[in-house]
């Protein structure tokens, strides 16, 4: 029996952090990982490795987790929150989640990214 584990989170470049290693450590768990990204990191070489920070719109995360609890209406139960870079998307995902019962949710409580000045987040 295969077992799903979802991620709703940022997806940071050079893969040390966010959607990219949830996914890993999901596989390294021996479980199928879905995810939602709910924003886009990048560094600028040219200024101090500082961070880039592209937001996805919510109604484009809305339609990820729309489709992803729809596909696996009944068979997923664990969740895992990373980045949700807004308030905006915080609401989002919240909306969705209440759509379905959850057996496991995990908070990772990102807001930001270390560093980042806090403009989109507030």
């Amino acid at each position: 029996m295969v077992t799903y584990a979802y991620t709703i989170a940022g997806s940071e470049a050079t893969g040390g952090a966010g959607f990219q290693v949830d996914l890993k450590t999901f596989h390294e768990l021996g479980t199928y990982g879905l995810g939602t990204l709910s924003c886009i990191v990048t560094f600028d070489p040219k200024d101090n490795w500082n961070h880039r920070f592209f937001p996805v719109p919510t109604e484009i995360i809305a339609d990820q987790l729309e489709a992803v609890q729809k596909d696996y209406e009944g068979t997923l139960k664990t969740v895992k929150l990373g980045m949700q870079g807004s308030p905006e998307v915080i609401k989002t995902t919240a909306a969705a989640l209440k759509s379905q019962e959850w057996d496991h949710v995990l908070l990772d409580p990102v807001l930001i990214c270390k560093g980042q000045e806090p403009g989109h987040a507030l």
